[in-house]
């Protein structure tokens, strides 16, 4: 656990997909039992990782109030209550903790990179000073607020344009370019490389392409922040 919100729902996703079926009442009572215990495990493990990046940073009260509430009493097969359960475990902890706006607007972009980007209105939504802000996102992600959206944009274009079928133009307007001809100059600038020879890496230069020249850290959508301080 890294403290990446969308790394730790992977992570409860890929586990919900494994559960085994409970045969019978007395096994939904042991499943439910063993699924508890060890979301509760994981979610103090990516909770005190959260803290590591930002120590003294405050909670308002714990986000482990949530489990009670979601496990208690319910007729919910085990994986439909595990998705409940994250759901509410992640809007609880982004809720309760002040992490810094620059922090907030990264998880934002991870989301919502296809969108416009507005910095003064980002700025605004979170409450920061848009000249602070830009500061603080620089010095914590190596990159500028579009920079970051950039990289992302083309992390996920650089995937879909290896699918069969796919069509550079479509590619380009699905995550966020208005043109082909936007998209192929932000590629070429960041990464040197045409479409058409992203199309055709090796799987190893692909890993290597999303890790080094886009700035990834290979275990989901975001970017680890340079320092923790």
């Amino acid at each position: 656990m890294d403290g990446d919100r969308n790394t730790f729902a992977r992570g409860v996703e890929q586990f919900r997909d494994e559960l085994p079926a409970a045969r019978s009442a007395v096994e939904r009572r042991v499943l439910d039992d063993c699924v508890i215990a060890t979301v509760t495990r994981a979610a103090h493990a990516c909770h005190d990782a959260s803290h590591q990046h930002f120590p003294g940073w405050p909670c308002t009260h714990s986000v482990f109030s949530v489990s009670p509430e979601v496990w208690k009493g319910s007729h919910e097969e085990p994986r439909a209550r595990l998705t409940r359960w994250v759901h509410e475990y992640l809007h609880t902890l982004e809720r309760d903790h002040g992490w810094p706006a620059h922090w907030k607007i990264a998880r934002h972009l991870d989301q919502y990179f296809r969108e416009p980007l507005h910095i003064g209105r980002l700025a605004h939504a979170f409450g920061r000073g848009r000249t602070v802000l830009m500061r603080d996102f620089r010095r914590a992600f190596g990159l500028t607020i579009a920079g970051y959206q950039t990289r992302l944009r083309l992390r996920h274009a650089v995937i879909d344009l290896r699918r069969p079928g796919s069509n550079v133009e479509a590619v380009a307007r699905l995550v966020g370019y208005k043109s082909p001809k936007n998209f192929y100059a932000a590629l070429k600038a960041e990464t040197g490389l045409t479409p058409s020879e992203a199309r055709s890496l090796t799987e190893a230069q692909l890993r290597r392409l999303l890790d080094v020249e886009l700035g990834m850290n290979g275990t989901g959508t975001g970017f680890e922040p340079r320092s923790r301080a």
